[in-house]
């Protein structure tokens, strides 16, 4: 009974060791991450994300201090760590769709064992995935205020080399793409993630007249009418796919910028005469006549 009972304290001793331990080494990988992606650290980050005092957000950070002094060094002024450009590596594996995801709604996603059988599996998505480095060099800059260069493949201009200032993110149907001020064209423009092929960081800050402030086309809002095709057999499916159980119409507001990639990737029939194949293209926009002339969206309309 005695070696029994000490057997069971024993392996309940291990089991929460072993929940320790994998709890520590989350708050390291966060620690991490936010170095990664935005090159900036404050033990607040631990606190708001796993609900832990300030003690222990404390000695994580000097953990990971410990473990990876070349990583990061201590400002003064903006009082966080931030990333050693010169010599940080990332330590841990961090998903780049993922941590969009995060800088972009705030939702915080990570990946538990399942409790449960599942369900069905995942469809196959064409395409690549981004490549390693680009995305934590775009949103680090963003953060910083910062310019890097990259190779872009495009399909007008081929691959070519130029340096941008990027101040935002955003997805559409699976897709990211960043603006940015693009110093090859001397004009905000908008990239595709993917055919980013490699980046480069930059110390050079990023002038006022370069900044998202004076994108016009990201700060101008319009707003898009949307409705299933009038020739339509049967109207209501779509209806339903857009939510529209009730409304003829769905209406809604975007900026130039994000409607300019929007509507071709959604398939939206925007051309004068609304007569594109209803297989491919149910759905028309309906004000085309109050946004033709919008900067930004007239190569939709040519």
């Amino acid at each position: 009974m005695y070696i029994y009972k000490h057997t069971r304290y024993f392996i309940h001793y291990i089991y929460k060791l072993g929940i320790k331990m994998i709890a520590d080494k989350k708050r390291l990988a966060l620690i991490d991450f936010y170095l990664t992606y935005t090159g900036r650290f404050n033990r607040k980050y631990i606190c708001n994300h796993y609900g832990v005092g300030t003690v222990t957000a404390s000695r994580d950070l000097n953990k990971y201090v410990e473990l990876y002094p070349e990583n990061l060094d201590y400002d003064v002024k903006q009082r966080a760590y931030i990333t050693n450009t010169a010599s940080f590596k990332t330590r841990y594996q961090h998903n780049d769709n993922n941590a969009l995801n995060f800088l972009t709604t705030g939702k915080w996603q990570e990946t538990i064992e399942h409790t449960v059988a599942s369900i069905g599996q995942v469809s196959p998505v064409l395409g690549s995935n981004l490549v390693n480095g680009v995305v934590s060099s775009i949103t680090r800059a963003i953060n910083q205020l910062t310019t890097i260069s990259i190779s872009y493949a495009s399909r007008v201009s081929g691959q070519t080399e130029r340096s941008i200032a990027p101040h935002s993110v955003f997805e559409v149907s699976k897709h990211w793409y960043v603006r940015a001020f693009d110093y090859h064209e001397y004009e905000f423009r908008t990239f595709k993630m993917s055919r980013i092929t490699t980046s480069a960081s930059h110390s050079s800050m990023v002038k006022n007249e370069e900044r998202k402030e004076a994108d016009l086309q990201w700060g101008d809002i319009i707003l898009l009418t949307i409705a299933p095709k009038s020739n339509l057999a049967h109207k209501a499916p779509i209806l339903f796919d857009l939510g529209l159980h009730d409304k003829p119409v769905i209406n809604l507001n975007m900026n130039v910028s994000i409607a300019a990639i929007w509507l071709p990737e959604m398939q939206i029939d925007y051309s004068k005469e609304g007569n594109k194949e209803n297989r491919t293209h149910p759905l028309r926009l309906l004000n085309r006549h109050e946004i033709v002339l919008v900067d930004g969206l007239e190569y939709l309309f040519n």
